[in-house]
């Protein structure tokens, strides 16, 4: 299972969801935390370097999160840092995978539900992945 996770509440759930879904199954828990550098930032020489130390902070953070929540979980788990669009890295995460297990592995991307009210309007990383035919997608509330 790939899990998109950037600490939100929203995360949360799709992250417990996911250790759920595992109950009682084989498989394997790979967390994803993409970084996005705000396009302003990148107009700014001096702003790069501060944004991407940011980035550093909120990776290390996330990565102790996960690991403290999933310290007592029976199933292998990977935490790890793409940088760019989330709808375009969780799939290329899932991809990696699907190259890696081959016919024998089933790919599941799964993602919280947008925290933010435009999202529902206008589209979040849930809707955005699952436009994609190429794995299943559980959006989780």
């Amino acid at each position: 299972m790939v899990v998109g996770y950037d600490g939100s509440d929203p995360a949360r759930h799709a992250l417990e969801e996911a250790e759920d879904l595992l109950s009682n199954r084989e498989g394997s828990l790979e967390v994803v935390y993409v970084a996005h550098v705000p396009g302003g930032a990148a107009l700014s020489g001096v702003a790069v370097p501060q944004v991407l130390q940011g980035l550093d902070e909120e990776e290390r953070t996330l990565s102790e999160e996960v690991r403290d929540r999933l310290a007592e979980q029976n199933h292998p788990w990977h935490f790890q840092r793409r940088d760019g669009s989330v709808p375009a890295e969780l799939l290329a995460v899932a991809s990696d995978l699907q190259r890696q297990y081959g016919e024998a592995g089933e790919i599941v991307i799964v993602v919280g539900g947008s925290a933010h009210r435009v999202h529902h309007v206008a589209g979040g990383v849930g809707p955005s992945v699952a436009r994609s035919d190429r794995v299943p997608v559980l959006v989780v509330p």
